[in-house]
């Protein structure tokens, strides 16, 4: 308490002045502390120095020092209390700087004038108003209020705006503590009506049919509060719009994706058969190319009719009992080869074949080279070899099959 060795002095804003009702003059001047201190907001008992109780100007404590909850100030030496200015969102304050302890999730600020917007908290929490938390819909959130920050918080509220005029809204809440939670709807141009008061928070589940309640038209919007809790408190919440299925429309939709993939299926094969037969015709000319360009030769064939035939002595014995190929195509090692003639079917007994057939086939086998030649080289040196055996004719070839 400020003063001179006169009186005590208060700053009027301008000057000091003298003020004799914080401390009268006769009180004014002392050697030593009093035995009751009291801060000028109580008065002690006779020989006693214990402040009497209740202390007066809203203070509180052994000497009435300190303010009681809901007031802040500094009450020592006669100072005042000031009632908490926190706008109904609190009943008590910090009792030295009067700051706030908001009672609702989302307000803050040193009066609980603000919105944490920060963290999707909306609203003007003045003049009687709140904030809210702004749900998505198809979302469940989950509200953990466990922290030592959290003690004083007793109220959450949120909001949700359905986005879908033409479908059912579900809501779902469920708290780990008793709670009561209040659930209304309001827009624009229409006052809020309340679809459920003070029910209590278990888990809870309503449907609110699109067909009352006008969803998505001129900002139709949900609104819950949830109160009356305690911390440690937490809490699971959502909006959801599902759209429910038509049997009708399924089939219709499953019958035109099965049609269009049929028809696709059908297309894709009618292109693979396209693609196929171009892929064998493409094959087939390089087979035909690769034919036509191999070696080819022609041939002189003496055909002698049986039965004009010169006599035995006439023909070479060798041309009568020894035929050369017409083709001898070697293997790729050498020691082995297709060896092809010209035969004279049957006729029985005709000098030709019968009309419609042929007289003439190739006959083809796979044969040796050059492993029995010096062998049947011996046996043809005998001038009656010719009869005995066949001898090849310069080639040395050995015939291993037909």
């Amino acid at each position: 308490l400020e003063g001179s060795a006169e009186a005590p002095y208060m700053w009027n804003g301008t000057h000091y002045n003298k003020a004799y009702n914080a401390c009268p003059s006769k009180h004014w001047h002392f050697t030593s502390c009093p035995d009751c201190q009291c801060n000028g907001h109580s008065n002690c008992s006779r020989g006693s120095n214990v402040c009497q109780s209740p202390c007066q100007h809203l203070t509180e404590g052994n000497q009435c020092q300190y303010c009681k909850a809901g007031y802040y100030g500094n009450p020592i030496n006669g100072g005042n209390c000031t009632a908490c200015s926190c706008n109904n969102h609190s009943v008590s304050c910090d009792r030295h700087n009067g700051k706030c302890y908001c009672s609702t999730k989302g307000i803050v600020g040193h009066h609980c004038d603000r919105c944490d917007e920060q963290n999707h908290y909306f609203g003007i929490p003045t003049d009687g108003g709140t904030c809210y938390y702004n749900l998505t819909i198809d979302f469940q959130y989950t509200f953990n209020m466990s922290k030592a920050d959290d003690r004083y918080f007793t109220k959450i509220n949120f909001m949700n705006l359905p986005s879908k005029p033409d479908i059912d809204v579900d809501f779902s809440i469920q708290c780990s503590d008793n709670a009561l939670v209040n659930i209304s709807i309001g827009s624009a141009t229409l006052p809020s009506k309340n679809l459920h008061e003070n029910v209590e928070c278990g888990n809870i589940k309503f449907r609110f049919p699109h067909d009352e309640n006008l969803f998505g038209v001129e900002n139709t919007t949900f609104y819950v509060n949830v109160f009356q809790f305690t911390t440690p408190f937490i809490l699971q919440i959502s909006f959801s719009q599902h759209r429910t299925l038509d049997l009708l429309q399924f089939f219709v939709t499953f019958s035109s994706c099965f049609l269009s993939l049929l028809i696709i299926a059908a297309v894709l094969w009618k292109i693979k058969q396209k693609y196929d037969m171009y892929r064998r015709r493409q094959q087939l000319f390089l087979e035909l190319e690769h034919m036509a360009s191999r070696p080819f030769a022609g041939i002189v064939l003496e055909v002698n009719n049986e039965s004009h035939q010169a006599s035995e002595s006439s023909v070479p014995l060798l041309a009568k009992n020894n035929p050369t190929p017409i083709a001898l195509e070697p293997c790729s090692s050498g020691k082995a080869a297709v060896l092809s003639l010209i035969l004279r079917l049957p006729t029985g007994g005709y000098g030709c074949a019968p009309p419609g057939q042929t007289g003439l086939a190739i006959a083809s086998a796979l044969v040796s080279l050059g492993i029995m030649d010096q062998k049947v080289n011996k046996e043809c040196e005998n001038p009656n070899a010719g009869k005995a055996i066949n001898c090849p004719v310069k080639c040395g070839y050995t015939s291993t099959g037909v």
